[in-house]
């Protein structure tokens, strides 16, 4: 188990390659996401669990913005592609 007190995606996307067929747990307390950008968040969340990772999501929704929770767990190869997609758009 490896823990981080902050979002570091290159960081957690290394650990993942590392350990390839383990299983891992990914939570975001607070992440913020515009009115323009949400719409992607989500459909970030949804390639996850289209992929076969357990996602829970809860969103609370804002005039100007989103703040989302978010609970992850699976493999690097369920997992990965959403941490990448989320990474270029908060980069």
């Amino acid at each position: 188990m490896t823990r981080w007190a902050e979002y570091d995606p290159g960081a957690m996307i290394a650990e993942f390659e590392r350990h390839l067929g383990e299983v891992a747990t990914v939570r975001f307390s607070q992440i913020t996401a515009g009115a323009l950008v949400r719409r992607h968040v989500r459909s970030a969340f949804d390639q996850a669990r289209i992929r076969g990772a357990e996602v829970e999501v809860h969103e609370q929704r804002g005039l100007v913005e989103s703040m989302f929770s978010v609970r992850m767990r699976g493999t690097a190869g369920q997992l990965v592609p959403s941490l990448r997609y989320l990474a270029a758009l908060f980069d």
